[in-house]
């Protein structure tokens, strides 16, 4: 491991003084979910976490580690082009200690991530995850790694849900149990002489095991978008952090577990990383010319904020779903809400750029048509609805029909009617556009996976091809909320 010393900036002077007695092993650093490196003026963004990364390293007395918690190759406004080569470069000037394999990681499959592993200067961690074609571990990823510091050896374990089997891989995964997996590899760790054994885990896992659970290990971080977290009340200790919100968790370990501490840390204000910069701003000066150029205009306002997106009609994904159906002329279309991802407000008169669609739509799916009967499309919508309490990504955005529904009544139920301009579906089927992620039965939408895709003389788009090309040619549109997701019992969902 590289270390090298620097002046430490004013905001981790709590950290020195709470530590100026006490003599620590080693020094943790953690943060996950930061793919976009499109960060506003007056936002904190990537090389301000390098540069406070790189001031505790010149600093600190101990062995320094970074540890990235993943979800974070995608997605993104540039993961559409080079599938999340830019962020492993970032990474890799960053000297990212180890990162940890998540959900997103595989958004564009096994290979894809195989192909990244390639081109990283540090270890990528998948401990539960077999390729199902080899049952052997995913190709360049280790099942755990062990640092060697001057004062302990640390393990370092990443565990995923199951849920990365319907998300992302199709099926294409076999994942073993979290909790099993765990157990068996500390076993193992222990064995070998590690002194401390740290999980990376996300809130899928969290919510089916406790962490008080976990005494097999001595830290559990969970990956997460959101406010940073720290319990050193517990056994094990726990952390979760992660998400573009300028916050690092730094954790001082120490032999003795009592001794063990941690801090949030707000990098907003600590100076850039020129290193980093330079190359986060390579990639964007070789897109902006296409970025920058503009689409149309707004006429009414929309936002993307997600909480909304997820639970109810929007007219930011009326837009959206409306593209994907004129593109090829279908009968209806569909997007899965989590693949918006911009989060942002557009007020009326907003002149888009290609930036702000891509960075709505950062996965790249492209769209696919199929045919559907209205049984099918009631099977479909009942599963959009099934989850809108935890604001699922699976929430349905939808064009060329609408859908009643009632969200107090029970899971599989809540379809009251799917009309057509007012109208029940008579026709025996219907042409769909969606993308090939809902296509090939992301997020458990199994109807869609055995149906054939319609060809097309000209290749399928892209999502954001396809709403570019929409808004170009009408210049200007005016989205709108205009009653085709209708939930009878307003307000059931927060």
């Amino acid at each position: 491991m590289k270390f090298t010393r620097q002046v430490l900036f004013a905001l981790t002077v709590c950290i020195t003084l709470l530590n100026a007695t006490t003599s620590f092993a080693v020094t943790l650093l953690f943060t996950s979910n930061i793919p976009d490196i499109f960060q506003s003026d007056n936002e904190a963004n990537i090389a301000n976490l390098a540069g406070y990364i790189d001031s505790v390293r010149n600093t600190s007395k101990e062995d320094v580690i970074f540890i990235h918690g993943g979800d974070s190759l995608f997605p993104n406004a540039l993961s559409v082009y080079d599938k999340g080569a830019h962020m492993i470069d970032i990474l890799n000037v960053m000297e990212t200690d180890v990162f940890m394999v998540n959900q997103r990681e595989f958004a564009k499959g096994l290979d894809s991530l195989s192909l990244r592993t390639g081109e990283a200067n540090f270890p990528m961690v998948l401990s539960n995850i077999k390729d199902l074609r080899t049952m052997r571990q995913v190709e360049g990823t280790y099942p755990y790694f062990i640092f060697e510091t001057q004062e302990m050896s640390l393990g370092v374990l990443m565990m995923m849900a199951p849920t990365v089997n319907y998300r992302y891989l199709r099926g294409t995964a076999f994942v073993r149990d979290p909790f099993e997996e765990m157990r068996k590899l500390s076993a193992k760790l222990r064995q070998e002489g590690v002194d401390k054994i740290i999980v990376v885990t996300e809130a899928d896992v969290i919510m089916e095991y406790p962490v008080s659970d976990m005494t097999m290990v001595d830290l559990v971080l969970t990956t997460h978008e959101g406010k940073d977290e720290v319990d050193f009340s517990m056994t094990p200790l726990y952390a979760k952090g992660g998400g573009n919100d300028a916050e690092v968790i730094e954790i001082h370990l120490d032999k003795n577990k009592s001794l063990s501490t941690a801090d949030i840390v707000n990098y907003s204000m600590v100076p850039e990383s020129h290193k980093v910069r330079m190359v986060v701003n390579g990639y964007i000066n070789r897109l902006s010319v296409v970025l920058e150029q503009k689409v149309g205009t707004i006429s009414t306002p929309m936002h993307s904020i997600k909480r909304f997106v997820r639970t109810e009609e929007s007219a930011l994904a009326n837009l959206f779903a409306d593209s994907i159906r004129a593109f090829r002329k279908t009968d209806f279309a569909v997007i899965n809400s989590g693949s918006i991802r911009g989060n942002k407000e557009y007020e009326k008169g907003t002149v888009l750029i290609r930036k702000d669609i891509f960075k709505e739509l950062p996965f790249g799916g492209r769209v696919n048509v199929v045919n559907i009967t209205p049984a099918e499309l009631k099977q479909v919508m009942e599963h959009s609805l099934s989850d809108v309490e935890n604001v699922s990504g699976r929430f349905l955005q939808i064009s060329g029909f609408e859908v009643l529904y009632d969200l107090n009544k029970p899971v599989g139920a809540r379809v009251l009617s799917i009309t057509q301009k007012g109208h029940p579906l008579e026709k025996d089927s219907y042409t769909l556009a969606t993308d090939d992620f809902i296509k090939n039965g992301g997020d458990k939408y199994d109807v869609f996976k055995s149906k054939p895709v319609i060809s097309y003389a000209v290749e399928d788009p892209y999502v954001w091809s396809a709403v570019v090309t929409f808004i170009e040619e009408k210049k200007t549109v005016s989205p709108k909320i205009d009653g085709r997701l209708k939930n009878i019992n307003l307000g059931t969902v927060q």
